[in-house]
């Protein structure tokens, strides 16, 4: 995508709020133009040293001065977004960031859309789309694992595995290209064994990449455990003990969570989403069934389900019971608590059944235990270098593998060179759409949309 004689833009590139600091962006070719107006300095602006601090004053229309700043100047192409670019280092009040932009506006300023530096780095060749995105999945990470592999990619590790497919991609149809373009004479006959091997190769290879980004996403979203169970049985307990304070409302009274509550973790390294779900009972009234409702619907994005009963009570609810012990999709945990109401030494254990007391916390380690084992069987990975971290990247790997797979089936069935150059040529387009080297503009603002105001 060709760069653009782009508009002055502006946005605090730090969070909102009270703090020790704040930074305020502005990038564009009238960049040192419109920040003079506004800044005072003891010295004169073109002789401002590329990335060198300076202690500067801001001041207003009537040079009243607002706060004492830091300003650093970055000159075009060498800055991040590829244009004149000024970082303005003020005090971290809302009210003087408030006040730095609204008189960067006035000046000639437009303020940045989402994600709209990033966009202009991408357009001017400072980073490619897969870096780009990197850069979201940075700040979004909640692990030291998806950081990890988010920072991989930001510095090239990724695209470098996307090159590689694509360079092997390309040696192929330049093969039967030639086949095409000369007389069997000139050149050697189609190896379509070769060919064939060589994309089968290639299919394994995304396959696995598709095997563990599918995982690794469910880790960046959040492994969602659902606590479930009949009402009363202690779920808001057990939540309120996972979580260790209390953010739940627990009562004796049957039937207290209606709808469910949420709380997002970090159990050991891993990003974990764990829902109290409204009780699953027979009788309930109107409001209770909208919240019984609910929890169906969030057994259907489940990871695990822990479900939850006291214990020598009759189990209900048998359908649902036996949907999550026996669907595949789900890691299933069967817990049965209150266990301290009863005596230790006659009560039945089963071995499938971990059994606790959430109030008085016995067996909680047992639990928490076993609730790590499973989320590490959804999220293990062999060791890798590189992995998709998000939907879109995730979405036309699926696509390619799709297309080369169909490739394969034609070669093993009609070996013709032009189909088969067709339609490897359109598993290049394909790469070149993740890496951003094919791509629409409404494509492109989609992906920056997903960035915060100021990045």
């Amino acid at each position: 995508m060709k760069a653009n004689n782009f508009d002055t833009i502006c946005a605090p590139a730090t969070v909102r709020g009270e703090s020790a600091i704040a930074v305020i962006r502005i990038s564009g070719s009238e960049t040192f133009s419109i920040v003079s107006k506004i800044i005072k300095i003891n010295k004169d602006f073109s002789q401002l040293e590329h990335k060198k601090a300076e202690v500067a004053y801001l001041i207003d229309n009537n040079q009243t001065v607002i706060d004492k700043v830091l300003l650093t100047p970055f000159y075009g192409p060498n800055s991040f977004t590829g244009e004149d670019l000024i970082e303005i280092s003020t005090h971290g009040s809302p009210t003087v960031v408030d006040k730095t932009i609204e008189l960067l506006i006035e000046n000639g300023c437009r303020l940045a859309k989402e994600g709209e530096f990033t966009k202009r780095a991408f357009i001017h060749g400072k980073m490619n789309l897969v870096e780009a995105e990197s850069i979201i999945d940075v700040i979004e990470s909640k692990t030291d694992k998806i950081l990890s592999y988010a920072t991989k990619n930001l510095m090239g590790d990724l695209n470098k595995k996307l090159s590689i497919y694509s360079k092997n991609l390309m040696n192929l149809l330049e093969k039967l290209n030639l086949a095409i373009d000369f007389d069997e004479e000139f050149v050697e006959e189609t190896n379509w064994r070769k060919i064939k091997q060589s994309i089968e190769d290639t299919i394994k290879k995304i396959e696995k990449d598709i095997q563990n980004s599918k995982k690794m996403m469910k880790e960046k979203r959040g492994v969602i455990v659902l606590l479930l169970g009949p009402t009363n049985s202690g779920k808001s307990t057990l939540m309120n003990t996972i979580l260790d304070e209390e953010r739940a409302i627990v009562s004796e009274i049957a039937g207290t969570t209606r709808d469910y509550i949420s709380e997002e973790l970090v159990i050991k390294g891993h990003h974990v989403r764990l829902y109290d779900t409204a009780g699953l009972r027979e009788n309930a009234d109107q409001l209770e069934k909208l919240g019984i409702k609910k929890t169906r619907e969030l057994i259907d994005m489940a990871d695990i389900a822990i479900y939850l009963r006291e214990y020598n009570t009759k189990l209900t609810n048998k359908k649902v019971y036996s949907h999550l012990k026996n669907d595949s999709s789900i890691e299933f945990l069967e817990v049965i608590n209150k266990i301290d109401l009863y005596n230790k030494n006659k009560i039945q254990y089963k071995n499938d059944r971990i059994y606790i007391s959430a109030k008085d916390k016995i067996n909680i380690d047992e639990l928490m235990n076993r609730l790590l084992n499973k989320i590490e069987k959804l999220t293990s990975m062999k060791k890798i270098d590189t992995i998709v971290l998000n939907q879109r990247q995730l979405d036309y790997l699926i696509r390619l593998k799709n297309s080369l797979k169909e490739t394969v089936k034609n070669i093993q069935q009609t070996p013709f060179e032009e189909l088969i150059s067709e339609q490897i040529q359109e598993a290049i387009e394909i790469l070149e759409i993740i890496q951003g080297r094919k791509i629409t503009e409404e494509m492109l603002n989609n992906i920056f949309d997903r960035f915060c105001i100021g990045k």
